[in-house]
């Protein structure tokens, strides 16, 4: 009898000790505290001494992150765009600044693609690629938009090549920098000021030219007011860009102007825009470039 019990209590022994390799599948964080896995039960788990116990359902997915950093000396200025293929949108956003050496996180929730487009705080210098073709805000002030995936046209904004174009799928996290000196486009020493004066309550108007902004204010401004009229300065381009201006006139005083750091032409059309949402046909007056 007692040499039975003897047999059982080895069978026994053995048998929690191949539990217990089993339910830690043989790979234990450390000799004490073993790991177990799905393939058993947190029960049985619990029935290991020092077994921990890991969940293996898989996380959920994460959207891709891309990390920007500015590897320049100076302030730059950045802009994206995430195409959302599934969703047959492009979301536009701008201008993000980055200091110096400083980094960011840009989340690109459901995006299959980031592209990026930077140009210094203050200066001249563009950092061109050639990724896929974007839309930004010439002016500089913040814009966040969405537009179709199959509509080509930036309407009033202005189309770039991106600086780069990144592929991005779920749970992604891409680091990017930005670095070495950028394509100079410091203005033409060729450049010259315009500014518009316009007297609202007669629709009469003066433009004049100057090296200096500020002396082509004075004289369209003088100019306007040479006849007593009441005149303000609503429209200038200045030496430091390429920029255009345009002038439309409407049926008696109504008149639209508008400026525009790609071409005459993109001027002209931004005023037509602003005659028509007003229900006026407009002609044409004036239309120039600061390197004209």
């Amino acid at each position: 009898m007692t040499k039975f019990r003897l047999q059982s209590g080895l069978v026994i022994l053995f048998s929690v000790a191949r539990i217990s390799l089993a339910g830690c599948n043989g790979t234990p964080d450390d000799f004490h505290a073993p790991a177990c896995f799905t393939l058993q039960t947190e029960h049985r788990c619990d029935s290991v001494p020092g077994c921990q116990w890991f969940d293996e359902t898989p996380p959920e997915p994460k959207s891709p992150v891309v990390r920007i950093c500015n590897k320049t000396a100076m302030k730059i200025s950045i802009a994206m765009k995430f195409v959302r293929t599934n969703y047959k949108v492009i979301g536009e956003e701008g201008w993000w600044n980055l200091e110096a050496g400083q980094c960011n996180d840009f989340e690109a929730v459901n995006a299959t693609s980031l592209s990026y487009f930077a140009k210094s705080y203050q200066g001249h210098q563009y950092w061109f690629g050639n990724g896929e073709p974007m839309c930004y805000d010439a002016s500089g002030n913040r814009f966040e938009r969405v537009r179709q995936l199959s509509d080509n046209s930036c309407g009033d904004y202005t189309e770039i090549q991106s600086y780069q174009t990144i592929p991005l799928k779920m749970n992604d996290f891409i680091q990017a920098k930005i670095e070495g000196p950028g394509q100079d486009l410091s203005p033409d020493p060729g450049f010259s000021a315009r500014a518009l004066a316009v007297c609202k309550a007669t629709g009469e108007y003066s433009i004049r030219k100057a090296p200096t902004l500020e002396a082509a204010q004075t004289l369209a401004l003088n100019s306007c007011q040479s006849d007593g009229n009441q005149c303000e300065v609503v429209m200038w381009i200045g030496t430091d860009n390429f920029a255009c201006m345009a002038v439309l006139s409407g049926p008696g005083v109504f008149r639209a102007w508008s400026w525009s750091g790609v071409s005459k032409e993109a001027a002209i059309n931004q005023s037509l825009k602003y005659c028509q949402v007003n229900g006026q046909a407009c002609n044409v007056d004036f239309a120039m470039c600061n390197n004209e």
